[in-house]
């Protein structure tokens, strides 16, 4: 199988899923599995594959850190834009973790931003789609996830056909796999982008080739490309999810003014 393929889209029907082990095996068969010996394969929930995850997050507008007061998978708190995770975890459980997290950050931003403690409460549906991300994105690395377990589908798709469990299945199934495949996709380049930056050095008298230099910028223009982004940037403060986050971090609006903007003038 190709590395870093995404999700495979030919995948067995989730209409005779029952168990909890039927959904894990369903996971494992919607996984691509990379090769051995590829990046991907080698990373193995190494710190490479912490660091795209924490790459991934970033990108996402958070912020991870590894606290001894997190529990189980850890938290996601929105107001602060924070990911902890339990800091007493052995590396590959933490990639595990932090998966899990993502998923949360992919999947329940609305329902978190309703919620008054601000975060996604880890429970019914939403704690089985979390955890199925987390479980792809682990078989996906070659880590063996054997805390993450599954409820029987009924526990949490019903079984009134009134409420129509088929269609809360294949959802969830969809909703899971959108998630998984995204954060695949973005392992897949980060982890290959990372062996091509470490890969061994060219033998002797090899070619190599020489990295364009761009022309240096004048000053003022320079001022000026500075002075636009700080308009920019206090322009779109206001109406954005900055001033909480940056409050929660001790910055008040007096300094949340004046970031990105320092003092362009003397040091450019």
């Amino acid at each position: 199988m190709t590395p870093g393929r995404a999700i495979s889209s030919r995948i067995p029907s989730v209409s005779s899923l029952r168990s909890g082990r039927d959904w894990a095996a369903w996971l494992r068969q919607a996984c691509p599995v990379p090769s051995p010996g590829s990046a991907l394969h080698r990373s193995q929930g190494s710190a490479e594959s912490w660091n795209a995850l924490v790459h991934l997050a970033r990108r996402q507008g958070f912020a991870v850190n590894c606290d001894s007061r997190a529990a189980g998978e850890g938290i996601t708190t929105w107001p602060d834009r924070q990911i902890r995770v339990p800091s007493s975890t052995a590396p590959g459980q933490a990639v595990t973790a932090l998966a899990h997290q993502i998923g949360h950050v992919l999947l329940h931003g609305e329902i978190a931003r309703l919620d008054p403690g601000g975060t996604a409460p880890c429970q019914g549906t939403r704690k089985v789609e979390a955890d199925s991300v987390a479980y792809l994105v682990s078989v996906y690395l070659g880590i063996d996830p054997p805390a993450i377990t599954f409820p029987h589908i009924s526990s949490w798709a019903g079984t009134d056909p009134r409420a129509h469990p088929l269609a809360t299945i294949q959802a969830v199934s969809d909703r899971v796999l959108a998630a998984a495949t995204r954060i695949t996709t973005h392992l897949s380049a980060q982890l290959a982008a990372d062996a091509e930056a470490t890969s061994p050095a060219l033998t002797p008298g090899a070619a190599v080739s020489q990295p364009a230099i761009s022309p240096l910028v004048p000053r003022d223009e320079l001022i000026h490309a500075h002075e636009a982004a700080a308009r920019f940037f206090r322009g779109q403060l206001r109406d954005s999810w900055v001033p909480g986050y940056l409050a929660g971090r001790g910055f008040g609006p007096a300094v949340q003014q004046q970031i990105g903007r320092a003092s362009c003038r003397e040091r450019v």
